[in-house]
């Protein structure tokens, strides 16, 4: 027990684990552990956690449990892999019911993406979804989210479909081998209201209403 209180004191009084020798590839800190505890644990009551960065950074992002930091091109900041058959990469929750805070935030000052999914199922969603922000358009009720060429969605007020055909052909035809009509459709062009009813044999007229 005395040793161990030793330790403990020694921990926490060590400021750093460092390798001197850069032609080392040894972690400067590694925990592993058989048994159901943690392999390395990060407790701040004022601070951060942990802080994981490919520079020296001794400070960063203020208060958080978990800080990865990369500088270097084509390094990832956080990278999270499950080779499990139920696993998952990456889980981020927030347990307290008043908390109006995302559990997930991501943001860019680039001009890449703030958040990219890929795979069969690349995004699923259980509960509502909101776009918003710059560069979606005017935000109002009605609107319907359109894409451009490329896949970019913005808001956009609804556009009434407009085409001019020009057909030798029928342009519309209804057929019902059953017993009721063949169906009803109205259209009301200029206050004119065309109504078209189920083929009448040659010698009945068919209807047309003002």
């Amino acid at each position: 027990m005395q040793s161990d209180l030793w330790a403990y004191d020694w921990f926490r009084s060590c400021r750093a684990f460092e390798i001197n020798n850069t032609g080392s590839s040894n972690p400067a800190l590694e925990g592993i552990t058989n048994g159901a505890g943690n392999g390395v644990r990060g407790i701040s009551f004022n601070g951060v956690a942990g802080l994981f960065s490919s520079t020296n950074y001794f400070t960063l992002g203020g208060n958080a449990a978990l800080i990865g930091h990369s500088d270097t091109d084509g390094y990832k900041s956080i990278y999270g892999i499950s080779e499990g058959n139920n696993g998952q990469a990456g889980v981020f929750i927030i347990n307290n019911g008043t908390n109006t805070n995302a559990a997930l935030e991501s943001s860019t000052n680039g001009t890449g993406k703030a958040a990219y999914f890929h795979g069969t199922n690349a995004l699923e969603t259980d509960g509502a979804i909101k776009f918003g922000g710059s560069g979606v358009g005017i935000i109002e009720a009605g609107k319907v989210l359109t894409s451009d060429a490329l896949g970019n969605a913005t808001w956009q007020n609804i556009v009434p479909y407009s085409k001019t055909l020009n057909e030798s052909g029928d342009l519309l035809r209804l057929t019902n081998t059953g017993t009721g009509g063949a169906g009803f459709l109205e259209l009301i062009l200029v206050q004119i209201r065309i109504m078209l009813c189920t083929p009448q044999p040659m010698d009945q007229e068919v209807q047309f209403m003002e």
